[in-house]
């Protein structure tokens, strides 16, 4: 029975030996952590709606205290208002900047890092600029929307939509309704009518301007208000994808038919 004794407590000890060599070492590297303040949430309010600028280095949200609202915007608190627009403050993509539309009686307005704009009946849509320099929306006046860029208002229309800004950020273009025809605007000039229009954008140069069209039962892809072939419309889900600054791709259908619809531009 000794023998046996002892070669159970040496192989456990061996065991054990490997076990211990087995193990990873420590860690090899220090971490140093720095904090930076982006203020002070309130305590003795309603908080909602927060947002962060797309870089993560400010910090916005809407407070409500004593019936009142307010945006709240790396712990400096803005002007007192009756409510704060749906989706709170929206940053620039660069974020420099911050925007939200703020109601005051019965008007609404949009404050642009502190600065009130004209009020109107309803505001939506805002949407800055990629270069975070330029700011749009549409804006209600009794019973007509228009397209406010840069504090600059548009035409008047039944309605808008559809605000794009081009990727410079020079440019802008939206959809706009006139009773029951639909029509472009770029850069303030207007486009043909259509019984409908979607997927509007900018090549990525920003020198061109697509979207799809119907006429009557037929769609078909404009750009720069040159016209496509016809077809029965565009598959769910299809967009218009800029291949080039020339060219551009999308998905149809015609009769029982799918199709890649690829377009190339070309000068006269």
């Amino acid at each position: 029975m000794k023998p046996t004794f002892l070669f159970t407590v040496i192989a456990l000890t061996a065991m054990c030996q490997s076990t211990i060599s087995a193990q990873e070492p420590g860690p090899t590297i220090q971490l140093t952590t720095r904090e930076v303040s982006l203020g002070h949430f309130r305590s003795d309010g309603h908080i909602t709606t927060i947002t962060v600028s797309p870089d993560s280095r400010r910090v916005a949200y809407t407070a409500g205290y004593r019936g009142k609202m307010r945006i709240v915007v790396d712990g400096v608190e803005g002007q007192e208002c009756d409510g704060i627009g749906e989706g709170g403050p929206v940053f620039s993509p660069d974020g420099k900047y911050v925007a939200y539309v703020a109601a005051r009686g019965d008007k609404v307005l949009v404050v642009v890092d502190g600065v009130e704009g004209k009020g109107y009946d309803a505001i939506g849509g805002l949407r800055f600029s990629p270069d975070g320099k330029r700011l749009a929306y549409g804006a209600v006046r009794g019973d007509t929307w228009l397209v406010v860029v840069d504090g600059v208002e548009g035409k008047e229309y039944d309605g808008v939509a559809d605000i794009v800004f081009s990727p410079d950020g020079k440019r802008v273009a939206y959809g706009a309704r006139r009773a029951d025809k639909m029509l472009v605007v770029v850069d303030g000039a207007e486009g043909d009518e259509y019984d409908g229009i979607g997927g509007l954008r900018f090549s990525p140069d920003g020198k061109r301007v697509a979207y799809m069209a119907r006429r009557g039962d037929k769609w078909r892809v404009v750009v720069d208000g040159a016209e496509g072939e016809e077809y029965d419309g565009f598959l769910s889900g299809s967009k218009l994808v800029f291949d080039g600054p020339q060219s551009l791709h999308a998905l149809a259908a015609r009769g029982s038919e799918s199709l890649r619809v690829e377009v190339t531009i070309k000068a006269r």
